[in-house]
């Protein structure tokens, strides 16, 4: 089974992917996490310009990503997993051992929420929905699509939000 949703089959296809495609995935991502199928799926693939406000998506695997997003992934007491680079490398996309999609610049200091599931994520990112600003319990602001957002901003979240 696809974890593809139906609707983006063919875009994904004009960029290789193919129903039943399986790469090898880096030993270090486990076979139980979500990030695994999605790596085996679409891994080594570059999806150009999937909406107006997104350059590309590349699949793959960075082993050293853990790092940007070690606080992220104490506070909310998962596993995330590096699954592709958004933006012609501008900002890293992750998967939460829960499904959710997360991603972090690697520009400035910025994380967001960009679905509750990887099928979500992917739909939002193909209609040019944007994410959602989140912050540490410790961060006050975060500037994310050129504006400042506060904590208390009804679209900023935060761990609590993933509960």
């Amino acid at each position: 089974m696809s974890i593809v949703p139906n609707d983006l089959r063919d875009a994904l296809r004009r960029a290789g992917w193919f129903e039943g495609r399986r790469v090898t995935v880096h030993t270090s991502v486990s076979v139980d996490h979500p990030a695994y199928a999605v790596l085996a799926e679409l891994g080594d693939l570059i999806f150009p310009n999937p909406s107006p406000s997104v350059t590309s998506i590349a699949f793959r695997y960075d082993k050293d990503a853990k790092e940007w997003m070690a606080a992220w992934e104490a506070a909310l007491a998962m596993d995330l997993v590096s699954i592709a680079e958004q933006d012609d490398g501008h900002a890293a996309l992750y998967l939460t051992d829960r499904g959710h999609m997360i991603g972090c610049s690697l520009v400035h200091p910025a994380c967001f929420l960009v679905g509750q599931t990887f099928g979500k994520a992917l739909q939002a990112i193909w209609s040019g929905e944007r994410a959602r600003p989140m912050l540490l319990p410790d961060e006050e602001e975060v500037i994310l699509y050129g504006n400042r957002f506060r904590r208390g901003d009804p679209v900023v979240i935060g761990p609590d939000a993933f509960v």
